[in-house]
């Protein structure tokens, strides 16, 4: 149900992939995107944004007009790629993350350290592309937290430069949540598709 966010990647495009693999589509209800991405999903594995009572919609809807919004920064880092994100959540279903404030490099993935010599060269290169979304918004709300996601997330070396580029950037390291990388988003995804089967379940009765 979540995808990466991909520019150009659309509501028609992920219907037709679900089908071509035989999964169900099943978008959210109330949610204000027709595409539920990878961060969102991210959020909600976390716990962050979803209600405690959402079998009562009256209760949860006053708790989520409650929840503060924040900004957030998502990474995702694998063999293949690393894109960035400097979104603001307020649940798991209220994501603000234009194409505008999100980064793709599909050159800076684990993969491409190659050998030794360019090893130096290629950690330059991730720490400025984590730095550029944070220098270009600068004087926008610094993120409360970082989200990691990708199945490279935990390498140390990369730890590392992030932490070094958030402390270039804003003086100091936001809090990171990174607890199993690959499969938080899953694990998100699940915990919005089970609560959106007991609306419509609750619906049909």
């Amino acid at each position: 149900m979540a995808v990466s966010h991909l520019v150009a990647l659309y509501q028609d495009d992920v219907e037709e992939a679900f089908e071509y693999v035989g999964i169900e589509y099943v978008e959210p209800k109330n949610y204000f995107r027709p595409v539920f991405w990878e961060t969102a999903a991210a959020y909600a594995g976390h716990g962050f944004g979803l209600c405690e009572h959402y079998t009562d919609p009256e209760t949860c809807a006053a708790e989520e007009e409650s929840m503060p919004s924040e900004s957030v920064f998502a990474v995702h880092y694998s063999r293949t790629a690393l894109t960035t994100s400097l979104v603001v959540m307020k649940t798991a279903l209220a994501l603000w993350e234009p194409d505008y404030r999100h980064t793709e490099n599909f050159a800076l993935g684990f993969d491409a350290i190659g050998d030794d010599k360019n090893e130096e060269k290629y950690w330059d290169a991730v720490r400025d592309e984590l730095r550029a979304i944070m220098i270009r918004y600068q004087y926008y709300e610094r993120p409360s937290k970082i989200l990691l996601t990708g199945d490279m997330a935990l390498n140390e070396t990369f730890t590392r430069v992030l932490k070094e580029a958030m402390v270039n950037v804003m003086g100091k390291v936001p809090p990171i949540f990174s607890s199993d990388p690959e499969l938080i988003t899953a694990k998100g995804a699940a915990e919005i598709g089970r609560r959106n089967n007991f609306l419509e379940a609750a619906r049909s009765v």
